[in-house]
């Protein structure tokens, strides 16, 4: 139960991260700027005027943060399972030393069938 709970709180945590910032500048009282629309809204006092600059690359990193967050989630959670080598020769590997260790094929086999799965 614990671990459901933890999982829970993590795939939680990972949707409400990006609220965050969108909850903070809603808070904020836009009557307290004086230039608030216009020239100041983009050139102003907002990062000095690298904000167009920035601004882009700030929301790839987001969304990239935001993907990769899915991923992690759905490969925590076991939704997808990611096989751990593309080429399969260690499945291949693992089933060739179980049938070395039955007994079903000798040692001179094993090292000829080893030899042509790590070429």
């Amino acid at each position: 139960m614990y671990k459901t709970f933890v999982r829970t709180a993590a795939i939680a945590a990972i949707f409400a991260a990006p609220a965050v910032p969108a909850l903070a500048q809603a808070a904020a009282d836009p009557r307290d700027r004086p230039y608030y629309y216009g020239h100041g809204m983009m050139w102003g006092d907002q990062w000095g005027g690298f904000g167009m600059i920035f601004g882009p690359i700030f929301m790839i990193l987001i969304l990239v943060a935001i993907v990769v967050g899915i991923i992690y989630a759905l490969k925590y959670t076991g939704a997808i399972n990611l096989p751990s080598n593309a080429s399969g020769s260690g499945k291949a590997l693992d089933l060739l030393k179980d049938r070395y260790a039955r007994g079903e094929i000798d040692h001179q086999e094993f090292d000829e069938r080893k030899k042509r799965l790590m070429d």
